[in-house]
């Protein structure tokens, strides 16, 4: 159906477990794992939907909560990487752009927006405060690139947690392509392999 590297291809599947939105909900996360844990076969595999950042209380924990699952998962029946998918939200998607911000032709307004929309408990988690960020807009580009680099930086000094964002996908569906999993819906008028935004975006007003 389309590129490996935008879209996850499920092979030898037995049964798929999708995990839909945490936003920083850790605890609900950890009781999901450890029912998973008991039920979990040989040949399964797990899509998580996106959304693990934005919102919610705990997004750090959660990262590490998702990275300590997939080692218990990987070990558990000898599975590989490509077995367990995390996809691209909203959140991920405002994420990466946060860290781009200083290229944004109105940064302060598309800093508002994301704070309307979330993000700001992902910054509040890496030790940010969003009105630092408007105050660094106001200062200018190379200000505001400094701040984002240290956004950055924090988060690529919690073990994993950059590299996560490294591995979303857009999409995922098994081999035979019975069924696709998508964070929040598609624009059926268009060739799969041309959708990006309606993937995290349809469907949210």
């Amino acid at each position: 159906m389309g590129d490996r590297q935008k879209f996850a291809v499920l092979t030898a599947t037995h049964r798929v477990w999708a995990i839909s939105a945490i936003h920083g909900e850790v605890d609900q996360l950890r009781h999901i794992h450890a029912a998973l844990e008991t039920r979990l076969q040989r040949g399964d595999r797990i899509i998580y939907l996106g959304n693990f950042m934005g919102q919610g209380p705990h997004v750090c924990e959660t990262l590490d909560e998702l990275i300590s699952f997939r080692r218990f998962f990987l070990a558990r029946f000898q599975n590989f990487p490509r077995d367990i998918v995390y996809l691209r939200g909203s959140q991920e998607e405002m994420w990466q752009k946060l860290l781009q911000l200083q290229f944004a032709t109105d940064p302060r307004g598309v800093l508002q927006w994301m704070l309307d929309q979330g993000v700001g408990a992902s910054l509040a988690a890496y030790g940010f405060d969003p009105q630092k960020g408007f105050r660094e807009a106001a200062a200018g580009a190379m200000q505001l690139t400094r701040w984002t680099n240290k956004v950055r930086r924090a988060m690529q000094e919690k073990p994993g947690h950059y590299q996560i964002l490294g591995e979303l996908k857009r999409a995922a569906y098994p081999n035979n392509g019975t069924i696709l999993f998508v964070n929040s819906g598609i624009n059926p008028s268009r060739p799969l392999e041309t959708q990006k935004d309606s993937f995290w975006w349809a469907n949210k007003g």
